[in-house]
């Protein structure tokens, strides 16, 4: 949601509210220069030395060794410090890295905001299959996940993945679909694609996501599991749910906020309805 503005006052990205993402030239033109500075390919590993894992980066007991590492002021160095150690820089060292951007591009576009440190990122950023993803980061001053947390690329989505059938089909449902990333591959191989979750804040990273990666036939609904596709049917349909089955619901992104495993059964007994 882009909140009012007054002569001279910029506009700044919530991803908490209702999206804005009207200037996509400046999304279209953070991509490059991600790309450009190898954030896509292999260049975080070979900086790091290796690939970090995907949860808790940031409180590795060999942390110092990675923030040496990346000590020198080049651009890739920056953007890992950033987007993946959840380190802030100054913020001259910000710039040269984001040029030709200016950084209050990046701060209006919510990706970033100056703290005590010098400029931290509000997101994390992580690439994957070509795809870079913007997900939530672990708040190191609150020393908290929100409620409302997204979580990145990790083991569960990867075994999803792996498994989901790529054949070519006309349209395809994915239930809870976080930052997108299962939707935005999908993409690939589904002329159509629909995407619902229950997190209002998932489905707007999750069209950021979609933007940066100039992905255009997936469509965002807000529901839970089939409610916001009633009456429509998909030639392929894939999921995954809430990881904690129980009625615990502290997060959206892992808590069920049911006993036992009734959230899959209503799940798996749902699908046939849906399917073509």
């Amino acid at each position: 949601m882009v909140g009012a503005t007054s002569p001279g006052q910029r506009r700044g990205v919530s991803f908490d509210g209702p999206l804005d993402l009207s200037n996509l030239a400046i999304v279209r033109q953070l991509r490059s220069v991600l790309e450009r500075h190898g954030f896509t390919g292999t260049a975080v590993i070979d900086v790091l030395g290796t690939a970090l894992p995907f949860a808790k980066a940031h409180l590795r007991d060999d942390m110092p060794l990675y923030l040496r590492r990346v000590a020198a002021p080049t651009p890739i160095n920056t953007l890992v410090k950033l987007f993946v150690l959840d380190r802030s820089v100054d913020e001259a060292r910000a710039a040269a890295a984001f040029a030709p951007l200016d950084l209050d591009d990046l701060r209006d576009l919510g990706l970033i905001e100056d703290g005590p440190r010098g400029v931290r990122a509000k997101l994390r950023l992580s690439a994957h299959e070509g795809l870079i993803l913007a997900h939530d980061a672990y708040d190191e001053d609150q020393k908290t996940l929100r409620v409302d947390h997204v979580l990145d690329v990790n083991p569960t989505t990867i075994s999803l993945s792996n498994m989901t059938v790529r054949r070519r089909v006309s349209r395809a449902l994915e239930i809870g679909t976080g930052c997108g990333v299962l939707a935005l591959l999908a993409a690939r191989h589904a002329d159509t694609v629909v995407a619902t979750d229950t997190n209002p804040r998932a489905l707007n990273l999750a069209c950021f996501n979609a933007a940066i990666n100039g992905i255009t036939n997936v469509e965002w609904r807000l529901g839970s599991l089939f409610d916001a596709v009633e009456g429509e049917t998909f030639d392929l349909i894939f999921c995954n749910p809430p990881y904690v089955i129980s009625p615990d619901s502290q997060f959206i992104f892992r808590d069920g906020g049911r006993r036992g495993d009734s959230l899959c059964e209503e799940i798996v007994r749902q699908t046939p309805r849906y399917l073509n």
